[in-house]
């Protein structure tokens, strides 16, 4: 989940709990910051939205770079293992 970081109040709010936030506590924030990313943007509503899309995939494709290193690592531990039998056989 993206969490930003108001510049009004200090308060970090959830991608969900934005715009309730800016419309009703802090009228006059000048910036949000993405607490992954560490960007500031201004509240601008049609950028935030495309803003806030492009954060979720960032976060998905980390998750899966990740998932693929570990099955690369388990991969290879496989392989080990299987050329230390063949030695073993021969």
């Amino acid at each position: 989940m993206v969490v930003f970081h108001c510049g009004g109040c200090g308060e970090a709010l959830k991608k969900n709990q934005v715009d309730k936030h800016i419309g009703s506590i802090c009228r006059r924030v000048q910036t949000l910051s993405c607490i992954d990313c560490g960007k500031d943007f201004t509240y601008n509503k049609i950028y935030f939205i495309y803003y806030l899309f492009l954060c979720d995939l960032f976060i998905y494709f980390l998750v899966v770079i990740h998932i693929k290193n570990i099955l690369n690592v388990l991969v290879n531990k496989k392989n080990m293992v299987v050329q230390i039998i063949q030695h073993q056989q021969i």
